[in-house]
């Protein structure tokens, strides 16, 4: 994937390269995901800063600067789960819908092969599918 595919070339009589990013006749192929860049420009790497810096400013100003921001991204950490806890929880939930009625048993079955594929069983889970075994607990808990 890239945000600009451009062709750097020479222009008659220019000593200078130019980089097209848009060409109208298609006999170039170049592009970019910026709606508003310049099709072309003196080649140099302020050029082609500024070109992208005047496209993301168009662009924002036709959307309101909603999707401009100076905050930074927050990194969350992904979750960690206890295996066990969780294999624990998934019994008691399991009694507890059988004990409701035991034609449940084919919802409980529906669910983990949901997640772990047809023919899976929960018993089957290792500690390292235990966000799986988190998904089947929270859908479990909803029947």
């Amino acid at each position: 994937m890239a945000d600009i595919i451009g062709y750097a070339h020479q222009t008659k009589g220019q000593p200078q390269s130019v980089l097209t990013i848009r060409c109208g006749d298609d006999s170039i192929e170049c592009g970019s995901r910026f709606k508003y860049i310049k099709p072309e420009f003196p080649m140099s790497y302020n050029n082609l800063v500024n070109a992208v810096r005047e496209a993301i400013e168009k662009e924002a100003a036709e959307n309101d600067n909603k999707f401009i921001t100076d905050k930074k991204q927050e990194v969350k950490e992904a979750p960690s789960y206890d295996f066990n806890l969780l294999m624990k929880e998934f019994q008691g939930l399991v009694e507890a819908i059988m004990d409701e009625s035991p034609d449940n048993a084919a919802k409980i079955t529906s669910t983990v092969e949901h997640y772990l594929g047809k023919g899976k069983k929960a018993s089957e889970i290792t500690p390292y599918q235990a966000e799986f075994l988190y998904l089947i607990n929270e859908d479990l808990k909803n029947l």
